[in-house]
This record gives C-alpha cells, structure tokens and sequence, in this order.
C-alpha cells in the first residue's frame, strides 16, 4: 500500500470543539486492495482486536528508528502486528505496531 498521514483533532474534545482541540497527524497505510484482518482467539484478548473484513486503511504505529516522513506517499512493504482501536487517539477499526518498513 501507499503511507501516507492524515491530520485529526484530539484532546481535549476530539472535534467536539475544533478552535481548542489539538491537531494530531496520524500514519495511513491505504491499502491497493482491502483485505481481511482475522483474529485468533488468542490476539483477540492481547490485543483487543477482532475480524475486520473489507479493509483498507490501516493506522501505523512507527518506532523511532522508521522515518515517516521519509516513506510518506510511497510504496511500502510493512511486517507488524495489527491490534484494535482502545484510544481516542486510534483513527482506523485496525492499526499495525511496525517493526519493518521498506519503500518499494
């Protein structure tokens, strides 16, 4: 898929009041095609996800040693372990912990 950041309102009302939330920019993998993200049983209670289907836009959670602004609208290759939104600062029904970014 294509990395690309979307800009958010956060704390304190998450858009409830755009003239005092603060903006947050978020990492987005936007998937060539939707796929099926399938839990298991065991992921489901680790990491608070559950079967998505149809999806296309995964949120990135980058470590420091991946530079976001370097991969931004381009082509990656990504390996991580995909978990559910439990935060307000989470933006898609799935979100990847990356390990391993490579352009393509």
């Amino acid at each position: 898929g294509t990395i690309t950041s979307e800009t958010f309102y956060g704390p304190p009302g998450f858009g409830e009041n755009p003239k005092t939330d603060k903006k947050e920019e978020a990492w987005i993998l936007i998937l060539d095609k939707p796929v099926n993200v399938v839990a298991t049983s065991q992921q489901t209670a680790a990491d608070e996800i559950e079967t998505k289907n149809n999806v296309s836009r995964i949120q990135l959670i980058l470590p420091e040693n991946i530079d976001g602004a370097g991969l931004k609208n381009k082509k990656a290759r990504l390996t991580g372990t995909f978990f559910g939104p439990h935060t307000g600062h989470h933006r898609t029904e799935v979100l990847m912990d990356v390990q391993n970014a490579e352009a393509l």
